[in-house]
């Protein structure tokens, strides 16, 4: 039993440093693009649209998609993951386990685990 939990140590301690090295390396790129970004961005280039032929200008047009695509997201992801949830809670006694098990293998796939112990 002894050497199980030594490997499962080693095993979680070596994904964390790994973790660790890839979250410094992301961590690092943020700095050096908004370090770069600084001296390059001013209120006319964040409210301005763009201008000819998107050469020139500001980045209004695309900060404005991204907020609206963002909020049909979840205008339409919200409600449709609500009601996956009643209806799991709720109603899988009278539907067929077929449908369940893929219901529950949806779920499953797009679920982050995150260990309760480290």
């Amino acid at each position: 039993m002894k050497g199980k939990i030594l490997k499962e140590k080693i095993f979680f301690n070596t994904f964390k440093i790994m973790t660790l090295i890839m979250v410094s390396i992301v961590v690092g790129l943020i700095v050096f693009i908004i370090g770069n970004s600084i001296p390059v961005l001013s209120l006319d280039f964040l409210f301005n649209p763009p201008q000819n032929g998107m050469m020139a200008g500001g980045i209004s047009s695309a900060i404005a998609g991204t907020l609206i695509l963002m909020m049909l997201t979840i205008i339409f992801s919200l409600p449709l993951g609500v009601g996956a949830a009643i209806f799991l809670s709720e109603y899988t006694d009278k539907v067929d386990p077929r449908i369940i098990r893929m219901i529950r293998l949806a779920i499953n796939n797009l679920a982050v685990r995150i260990p309760l112990y480290s």
